[in-house]
């Protein structure tokens, strides 16, 4: 993989010039999606930190506490160990430098009430943008490379997780694996031991569910049986905080009943949503003709939206609204359910490009293990 590039801030420029604006100001924690991709500040799962983020006179300065990390920041770092509001803090930055008073100030649309209080209360005109959300739409090449190192360990966690099916034994209609039982619980065990191998630094949106309770939220282990349809869906994070999508369904011993049938169907939305992704077209058309293909075969397609991007966190720009860019990556999310007998789904990262999209990483979508 090529090394971290340093930051390029020439779309705040770009916005600062269309609004007729001075600065552009952020404020939040390293959990921040927008705050993490203006500084390159990786999150963390045992502390956090609140930072604030400015961007004056073609320069950024990051104001943090005095053992606050700032990873691969490049700008000027300014440390406090009084514990001042963060507010007031990036209002000194931009009293201190060449933006006039009572000048126009761009913020992300989530910024901390308070920042905003401290802004308006020191003369700043506060005007809020989407340029951030914008830019992180549009996937570098380097961010490119992180997410497909982490599909590529998805991609590996499921190999593992048909592996142990295809090493499962039945007995009374009950997979059993290494001697025990084996259950939903035991199963995503194996696959998060797999990923963490993989680099993966979060596993916790692993799911595995299996039967009429696919959508229920509740981990509580259930026996994998014969001829059951067992999704699994993965969501890791990779080190630089980029995350992967994948899912699969695996029916052992399959009667070639209705997950059968459910799963062709689910397949055929898959390849035409993968045809249809292409620059220019409309999120919300390619959902619905994902939808309308599983419709055709006679299945019911899961609620809720089939396409959406996915980077820095799980869910994030393009949505339905969006249409396709080079450059976007987007999480394609063919799925069917029937209340009685369960959910076939399947679910893959692409980026799309001059010619039309690209799987991040290619895995099998085979119903059977």
């Amino acid at each position: 993989m090529p090394a971290e590039p340093p930051a390029d801030y020439g779309f705040l420029a770009d916005a600062l010039d269309a609004a007729d604006a001075d600065a552009f100001v952020h404020v939040g924690s390293d959990a921040d999606a927008d705050l993490r991709y203006l500084t390159r500040v990786s999150t963390s799962s045992t502390s956090s930190s609140d930072y604030g983020f400015v961007y004056a006179d073609g320069a950024t300065t990051l104001c943090v506490s005095e053992d606050a990390r700032v990873g691969a920041f490049t700008g000027e770092v300014r440390r406090d160990s009084a514990g001042d509001p963060l507010g007031t803090r990036v209002v000194a930055v931009l009293d201190g430098s060449t933006v006039p008073d009572g000048a126009t100030v761009l913020v992300p649309r989530h910024l901390p009430h308070d920042t905003a209080v401290y802004l308006e209360r020191a003369g700043y005109a506060v005007t809020s943008t989407p340029a951030v959300r914008e830019q992180r739409a549009m996937k570098s090449e380097w961010e490119l490379d992180r997410l497909r190192a982490v599909q590529r360990a998805a991609v590996r966690g499921m190999e593992r997780a048909r592996s142990i099916l295809r090493e499962a034994d039945v007995r009374d209609d009950v997979l059993h694996w290494q001697d025990a039982p084996l259950s939903t619980e035991r199963l995503r065990r194996q696959v998060n031991a797999t990923l963490a191998a993989e680099g993966v630094v979060d596993v916790t949106h692993t799911r595995v569910r299996c039967g009429p309770d696919v959508s229920d939220s509740s981990d509580t282990p259930i026996e994998l049986r014969v001829g059951v349809p067992l999704v699994v869906s993965l969501a890791p994070r990779g080190p630089h905080g980029y995350y992967g999508t994948l899912t699969r369904t695996v029916v052992v011993d399959s009667d070639g009943g209705w997950e059968r049938r459910a799963h062709v169907g689910v397949e055929s939305a898959r390849r035409v949503a993968l045809g249809e992704l292409e620059p220019g077209e409309s999120l919300r058309w390619i959902h619905s003709e994902t939808v309308a293909e599983a419709s055709s075969f006679g299945l019911t397609a899961t609620p809720g939206d089939r396409v959406h991007g996915v980077g820095l966190t799980r869910r994030e720009a393009p949505s339905l609204a969006d249409d396709a860019v080079v450059g976007t990556v987007v999480a394609l999310e063919p799925s069917a359910t029937e209340e009685e007998k369960g959910t076939i789904a399947l679910s893959d990262l692409a980026v799309v490009t001059e010619e039309g999209c690209e799987l991040l990483a290619d895995c099998s979508t085979s119903l059977t293990p």
